[in-house]
């Protein structure tokens, strides 16, 4: 896979897969990252993009960490 798609599925899972705060789904992302480190500077700028566009007390706010730990 190139980065280009590489980073467009991560871009695609951070929209409609994380809906709510998953440490699953969050450690998902984490390794497939660790995984691409040659893509690093995409993907942080990718998951800023994200986190901008829903603004972060939205992400805050739809779960606790603590419930899945």
């Amino acid at each position: 896979m190139d980065y280009k798609e590489l980073i467009l599925q991560y871009a695609d899972s951070l929209k409609t897969d994380l809906t709510w705060a998953s440490k699953t789904h969050i450690n998902m992302l984490t390794m497939l990252a660790a995984e691409n480190k040659a893509a690093a500077a995409s993907i942080c700028a990718t998951i800023e993009r994200h986190v901008l566009s829903v603004g972060l007390s939205s992400l805050h706010s739809r779960h606790d960490f603590a419930a899945e730990s």
